[in-house]
């Protein structure tokens, strides 16, 4: 009976047996708890701590990218004009557009301040912009008096934001304003609400981790990471159509969802980028200019219509090749171009035909024609960098225009503008830089002559025949003196009926036989008006003088004239020469 007892009775069991099992769980859960909880709230400490370093990195990027857009969109230095803030040429006072599109962009509050009271602004006061309100007199200390840029909470117009204020200042750097980017307290709390909310997450899953079953871990953990570590590998190998399929609503759920966004975009991505490159190779087969495109290896990757009619290359002959391939349409040879220089920006030797504008540069050629009628083709090319997204050079377009219309008439304006228009001799203008280039080559040892020549009585041939008689009579002494000259002397018309010669390296002595063998000519040549049914012999007055180079150009030409004046004077019809005294 006893023994029945004995084997009959249950074992004690107590609700405060901390042996039991149940308690052993619910002290390490307790503990687990405790330390959860301890956990959380160091993470929030830090979560908040986070935020606002984030807050404060945001802020530093978005200053640097604002000022970007400043100086992209206003170009030029600040500076204080009339009382007024200009960035270049631009009005920054009340210019809200540029801070509101800033602001749209980065999603801050963004403020220009002259000298400490803002100017633009999208910072919003009781329904109006805080427009003529000042900045605080600390941030006023640190960085318009002392120069430097803060970074940190601040209070903007009563209102708490994690700030950047950095000083704006003219060409000779000295402080006039003030560039402000703050980033409101509701960002740090979206992304301490998010850090929160992750936190959370991450407890209550840790928490129900605890009290699931180790075997259920190779079920619902395991597998679906060795199916997303096979979707990474696929991802890693191109594999941009295979779809990531894990239904789960926890973490690892919320990684392949993380997987198939990122295959997702990526997708998308890269075909934008192919419609954008696309894009771009279309304008630039449809630019009116002479163009392509060279990678980093100097393989022509676009040819666009332009370049094929300029050179009769075909786009399928030239796509892909290097070696200067894109060169020989134009040299016929191997050769270092404008692409090189290009590369090799800074060793480029500065020539005056090559313009260097930061990176892009630019160089004129002519190419000469294969027969004399044909002028010949100049040729503007210009050389832009492609840069990445490390600004590491990666190739370059090339844009070829033909100015050959520009150039030829510029030469046939530089023609009207230094020839006389009735002889078709050069004028005043060109006789003058040409006498100026021969005093300073007497300077160095090498003397000329000049003659000025005046035709005798040539008034009564415009007040008998008019002045369409004259014209033709000067036309015809032209004619005569200019055929008479070396290739190397220069005939030019200075107004009315006087000409000038200037006669290269003769001496006085030369200069003379040549005056007195044009004057015989001309007095011996019948000149005849056929229109008028006239002739005539005229006769030339001659005053010579020699370029020794110790008379400045106005000395030497008064010695001139005064030596025609003599001839004049004394009879007409002679050649006079003076020596400078």
């Amino acid at each position: 009976m006893e023994e029945g007892l004995l084997f009959s009775a249950k074992p004690k069991s107590s609700f405060y047996n901390l042996k039991s099992i149940r308690w052993r769980i619910t002290i390490l859960i307790l503990i687990v708890i405790i330390v959860q909880v301890a956990n959380m709230l160091w993470i929030t400490k830090q979560s908040q701590n986070n935020a606002n370093q984030a807050a404060l990195e945001k802020v530093r990027g978005d200053m640097q990218m604002g000022e970007a857009l400043l100086n992209i969109i206003f170009p030029g230095p600040w500076q204080i004009k009339d009382g007024l803030l200009y960035k270049g040429t631009y009005l920054m006072n009340d210019n809200h557009v540029i801070v509101d599109f800033i602001g749209s962009v980065t999603g801050d509050t963004c403020t220009i301040f002259q000298g400490d009271t803002r100017i633009a602004t999208n910072v919003i006061r009781d329904g109006k912009r805080a427009v003529g309100t000042k900045v605080s007199e600390e941030i006023k200390q640190i960085v318009l008096d002392r120069g430097q840029e803060y970074f940190g909470e601040a209070e903007v117009v009563g209102v708490k934001y994690q700030t950047g204020y950095k000083p704006i200042k003219d060409a000779s750097g000295q402080n006039i304003g003030i560039w402000y980017v703050g980033a409101s307290s509701q960002y740090v709390n979206e992304i301490y609400t998010h850090f929160m909310w992750n936190i959370i997450s991450t407890i209550i899953i840790n928490l129900l981790m605890i009290l699931l079953i180790i075997l259920f871990i190779t079920k619902f953990i395991v597998k679906p990471i060795r199916r997303l570590a096979a979707a990474a590998n696929l991802l890693a190998l191109g594999d941009l159509d295979t779809e990531i399929k894990v239904q789960r609503d926890d973490e690892i759920g919320y990684l392949a969802k993380s997987f198939e966004r990122m295959r997702v975009e990526r997708k998308k991505a890269e075909r934008e980028l192919r419609a954008a490159h696309q894009q771009l190779l279309d304008i630039i087969e449809f630019l009116p200019d002479a163009t392509f495109v060279i990678d980093q290896d100097k393989k022509v990757i676009a040819w666009n219509r332009a370049i094929e009619e300029m050179t009769g290359v075909p786009e399928e002959n030239i796509i892909g090749k290097s070696n200067y391939a894109s060169v020989l349409p134009f040299y016929n040879n191997h050769e270092v171009d404008i692409v090189d220089m290009l590369f090799l920006v800074t060793k480029c030797d500065g020539s005056d035909s090559l313009n260097q504008k930061e990176r892009t540069i630019s160089k004129e050629f002519f190419i000469p024609a294969n027969n004399q009628q044909d002028p010949g083709t100049y040729l503007l090319v210009t050389a832009g960098p492609l840069l990445n997204n490390d600004r590491k050079l990666v190739g370059a377009i090339i844009s070829i225009r033909n100015i050959t219309s520009e150039r030829l008439a510029e030469k046939k304006l530089r023609y009207l503008a230094t020839h006389d228009a009735l002889t078709g001799v050069p004028n005043r203008l060109l006789f003058e830089e040409a006498i100026g280039r021969a005093v300073a080559k007497a300077k160095r040892g090498q003397i000329s002559a000049i003659l000025f020549i005046d035709l005798d009585n040539f008034k009564e041939v415009n007040d008998t025949l008019g002045h369409e008689a004259g014209d033709n009579l000067l036309v015809s002494v032209s004619g005569i003196l200019r055929s008479n000259l070396r290739e190397g002397d220069l005939l030019a018309r200075l107004g009315g009926d006087e000409f000038v010669v200037l006669l290269d390296g003769a001496s006085a002595e030369e200069a003379v036989i040549v005056a007195e063998k044009l004057r015989s000519l001309v007095k011996e040549k019948e000149l005849c008006l056929v229109h008028y049914q006239y002739c005539c012999n005229i006769s030339l007055s001659i005053g010579v003088a020699v370029i020794d180079g110790t008379l400045p150009v106005h000395k030497l030409l008064s010695l001139a004239d005064m030596a025609l004046y003599k001839a004049k004077e004394g009879g007409k019809n002679r050649v006079v020469f003076l020596q400078a005294e």
